[in-house]
């Protein structure tokens, strides 16, 4: 259900970003909209997720993409109103057809020297102008012609029907119903703004540019020392000194001819130490280059590029489940809701309920293999060597206090949890990925076969969603004793546990608000373990 919303906000997104390029019946007024829209609900996304979403890069080169787009409205009408403004002109498609025809111009030489490309470009140029005059004398690419949706983006101003006039089409009216628009899908699928955009846009220094105020994302406020230095060489040097056009150019031709005639045969190889070792220098270009180390960390290179799977380099892959019949009851996998143990403001214990989003062959953060699904009769073993991701449900109690039998149902938000910077450091700051926390595999009890999934109008639940999970009071209990007494059980499980320093939004520790002389959440000490010398927030079944 969730990851469906997510996908379907994505795909919101998504089309709010392409359909101005390649819908060619939008008119400018509706091309700016969903423009405009992609831009607030790309903001949005981004100051709720930050880098997990996207990269700073990516999101402000996006954002300056929107800008460059709209000022070509103003631009126009200032050099003249009733020409046409055509965004697909912004992209490569024009740079794309000049090589083309440059390329097209040498024939069976399609490379060239400097010299070459400028005169084949000033004949390209000339062919482009007979073409506009004649576009009947030109045989166009079949293969690019428009008839499958993956030619969108070799869309030219021809292609497009309706009203692209410059004086068509007003910023400020499009503005506003961009904007609702943005914030409908936002409800829609259950994400929720901190501070509305017009609330958001009124403090200082913030805009669709700076979303969280002040400096650009991804922007360095440092000096640039390379320009400096180039700055200084040009104040100190003049152009003169470099090159005196009196002192004339001396040319040995006889030594340039002795010298090519001496070279070597042109070899794809090359030799990378004494002993001649030969390697290839698109393999050297390649390692040198490529910082993402994409041989050694990418686990699909090997399907990518030459067809094995993941197991290596074979067809067959060996898979842990091979043979069996996965089962909700037998085998645990993602998406599938658990419970855990987890220490909520440096001090105190809380049982979570949490939905799986990640299985780890191994600690979080390592290279280790992440799989879809294990079976049940491992998670527990001490042997165990897997790690449980997950994101905290916000739940909330369905009955008043007192009330039998109590039961919590998730309105369906995540609680966000805080951490401190480092060691010593007073102030906390917090970001949307600690909704996602991770534990040992002995450390989780599974409950998903005891949430029942219902509509959220049936229960009278304040939820974003149409349908929710709600969970009996008396498993979340029993779940909470058996975490803790297999805890005890294993000395090594004490320090296993997640420890953040306090809640930074949503309802937890999970409580129900108590009655007059009624105790509805109590807590005890535990004296078996130096580590464990801190208060626990139980559940109290409420009779």
């Amino acid at each position: 259900m969730a990851e469906f919303e997510a996908i379907c906000l994505l795909g919101e997104l998504l089309d709010a970003w392409l359909q101005p390029f390649i819908n060619v019946d939008l008119s400018l007024s509706e091309q700016v909209q969903s423009l405009i829209k992609f831009s607030h609900l790309l903001c949005a996304l981004y100051t709720q997720n930050g880098t997990s979403f996207l990269p700073n890069q990516l999101y402000g080169d996006l954002q300056i993409t929107i800008k460059n787009a709209l000022l070509m409205v103003p631009k126009t009408k200032i050099i003249n109103g009733q020409l046409k403004v055509f965004l697909c002109l912004l992209g490569y498609d024009v740079l794309e057809a000049l090589f083309g025809h440059s390329r097209m111009i040498g024939g069976h030489s399609p490379n060239s020297s400097v010299v070459e490309l400028r005169n084949r470009f000033n004949s390209a140029m000339n062919l482009d102008y007979i073409y506009e005059q004649h576009p009947e004398l030109e045989r166009k690419p079949r293969r690019l012609a428009m008839f499958r949706m993956r030619h969108v983006d070799h869309l030219r101003p021809e292609h497009f029907k309706a009203e692209l006039r410059a004086d068509s089409c007003d910023l400020e009216v499009c503005w506003t119903p961009a904007v609702q628009a943005a914030e409908a899908i936002l409800r829609k699928y259950g994400v929720r703004m901190a501070v509305p955009f017009a609330e958001l846009f009124k403090q200082q220094d913030t805009d669709l540019m700076r979303p969280f105020g002040g400096k650009y994302p991804a922007i360095s406020t440092e000096v640039d020392r390379s320009m400096a230095t180039v700055a200084a060489g040009q104040d100190t040097d003049g152009i003169e000194d470099i090159i005196n056009p009196e002192d004339g150019i001396t040319v040995n031709f006889d030594a340039l001819i002795a010298t090519e005639s001496e070279a070597g045969p042109h070899s794809v190889f090359a030799e990378i130490d004494a002993g001649g070792q030969l390697c290839h220098k698109a393999t050297m270009v390649r390692t040198l280059f490529d910082t993402t180390y994409d041989i050694q960390s990418s686990r699909d290179r090997l399907y990518r590029v030459r067809g094995f799977t993941v197991g290596g380099k074979s067809w067959t892959r060996k898979d842990i489940l091979q043979g069996e019949n996965v089962s909700p009851v037998t085998h645990f996998q993602l998406g599938n809701l658990f419970t855990s143990l987890l220490c909520y403001n440096g001090t105190d214990l809380g049982l979570v309920v949490a939905k799986c989003t990640l299985i780890k062959r191994g600690p979080l953060g390592s290279k280790s293999a992440s799989v879809s699904v294990i079976p049940r009769d491992e998670l527990h073993l001490t042997s165990s060597p897997y790690t449980i991701a997950g994101q905290i449900f916000d739940l909330i109690p369905l009955s008043q206090a007192g009330t039998q039998p109590l039961k919590w149902g998730w309105n369906g938000k995540f609680v966000s949890l805080s951490v401190t910077k480092k060691k010593g450091a007073g102030k906390e700051v917090s970001h949307l990925k600690n909704l996602q926390f991770a534990v040992p595999s002995r450390l989780i009890d599974v409950i998903h076969d005891k949430a029942e999934e219902v509509l959220a109008s049936d229960i009278e639940l304040p939820c974003e969603r149409e349908k929710t999970w709600m969970f009996p009071d008396a498993d979340l209990l029993g779940s909470w004793y058996r975490l803790w007494n297999r805890m005890f059980a294993e000395n090594d499980l004490h320090d296993k546990f997640p420890k953040f320093t306090g809640i930074s939004e949503g309802i937890f520790p999970y409580q129900v608000p108590s009655s007059p002389g009624m105790q509805i959440v109590s807590s005890e000490k535990c004296p078996r373990s130096n580590m464990l010398q801190r208060t626990v927030v139980l559940f109290i079944p409420h009779r």
